[in-house]
């Protein structure tokens, strides 16, 4: 009984001990938990600050006209017009009914420097909301306006002749320049690919290199030098093509390198681009087995969303490459390819195969809720922010 009476004592006592030792003592302090936070968005997506001004504007906007801003078409696509080199009757119209969110021309739309500048302002003159005029424009042999001689485009050698990283951003200032002189606002350059030493593929010469320290830094100065001139580069293709056979004319190029290697080496010019604040990244229609061994780049989860936006932070603009590729189009709908690109988490689809279709089937899954609207304000937000900050409304 003795025993029982001094364990119960011994038991109060170190009780006693441990309550008043950790109400007294500073290691024993006691912290109110903080309540649990849900993340706005699954895997901790990156986003990207919108002014009270956009968040307005895209308030104020239909589902339609936020859909129709995600795309980025041809004129000819917009008007149906076999080639278009004036902006009429015609295009005034088709841009007031699907307010696109870019127009992308070709040499045979850009023809004078007065025709050019016409062309260009009476469509931005007849868009509601401010829209993306852009080209193919990259110096060396794959140019738009840098063959016709008057434009007065100085002749740029191929990026893989390019001699340092001042040249790189001379050259970009240069495009820079003649392109807003004209009347445009976003071009689709740099080539942001490291060449393999052994492929042979379309970008070649195109690329800046084989060494991704070099190409990441003249990627980095040829965006800095061209964006300081306001127009938007574009950093591609997204996750690397340097190192692929072929062209994407009839099906995707593969990339089978590790995802070691891509991330260590390949990625790194996109990562300078993104310091760089580039405004747009196009991903290639490439297929990257050990990123993603079901989906081609544009429709992967795993590669835009989950590697492009939450891997490297990136919160600009993301584009798919053309959709009229024979990649895209001998494989997918016009329908299938505009869904599975914006779940993937794509916000601007570059050239449709048929571009009212693609319009079509977005506003029908968001409708049935196979896509959420929250899904298309978050490109929206982000396609209306560049356009802000660019000045253009």
């Amino acid at each position: 009984m003795k025993n029982i009476a001094k364990y119960v004592i011994v038991t109060i006592l170190i009780v006693f001990c441990s309550v008043y030792l950790f109400n007294r003592c500073p290691y024993f302090e006691q912290v109110t938990p903080e309540p649990l936070v849900q993340n706005e968005k699954p895997g901790n997506v990156p986003v990207k600050e919108i002014s009270d001004e956009v968040k307005q504007k895209v308030k104020s906007m239909t589902l339609e006209e936020k859909i129709y801003q995600m795309f980025y078409v041809t004129p000819e696509q917009l008007t149906g017009v076999g080639e278009v080199i004036q902006a009429g009757a015609t295009t005034k119209e088709m841009i007031e009914k699907y307010p696109v969110g870019g127009i992308v021309y070709s040499s045979h739309n850009l023809q004078t420097p007065e025709q050019a500048k016409s062309l260009l302002g009476k469509s931005q003159e007849y868009a509601k909301f401010p829209m993306f005029l852009g080209v193919f424009e990259e110096g060396g042999s794959n140019t738009v306006i840098g063959d016709n001689s008057s434009m007065g485009l100085e002749e740029i050698e191929m990026m893989a002749d390019v001699s340092d990283y001042d040249r790189a951003y001379e050259i970009g200032g240069i495009i820079g320049e003649k392109l807003a002189e004209l009347g445009l606002n976003m071009n689709f350059a740099p080539v942001s690919d490291v060449i393999g030493d052994e492929c042979v593929n379309v970008i070649g010469l195109r690329s800046f290199g084989n060494d991704y320290n070099s190409v990441s830094k003249k990627v980095e100065q040829y965006v800095m030098g061209m964006q300081e001139k306001g127009i938007s580069a574009t950093l591609k293709h997204f996750p690397g093509q340097g190192y692929t056979e072929g062209g994407t004319e009839l099906d995707y190029v593969k990339n089978n390198r590790s995802a070691k290697d891509i991330k260590s080496e390949e990625l790194a010019p996109f990562k300078k681009g993104i310091e760089a604040d580039v405004d747009f990244i196009m991903v290639g229609n490439i297929k990257a087995k050990n990123l993603d061994p079901d989906n081609p780049a544009p429709f992967s989860y795993k590669i835009v969303t989950e590697l492009l936006k939450e891997e490297l932070g990136y919160t600009g603009i993301i584009i798919t490459a053309p959709l009229t590729d024979g990649a895209v189009k001998n494989w997918y709908t016009s329908a299938d390819a505009a869904k599975e690109a914006v779940k993937a988490g794509v916000d601007m689809l570059l050239m449709p195969n048929d571009f009212k279709i693609a319009y079509k089937a977005i506003y029908d899954a968001v409708k049935s809720g196979e896509i959420a609207e929250s899904r298309i304000d978050e490109s929206v937000m982000k396609i209306m922010q560049c356009k802000a900050d660019k000045g253009l409304f």
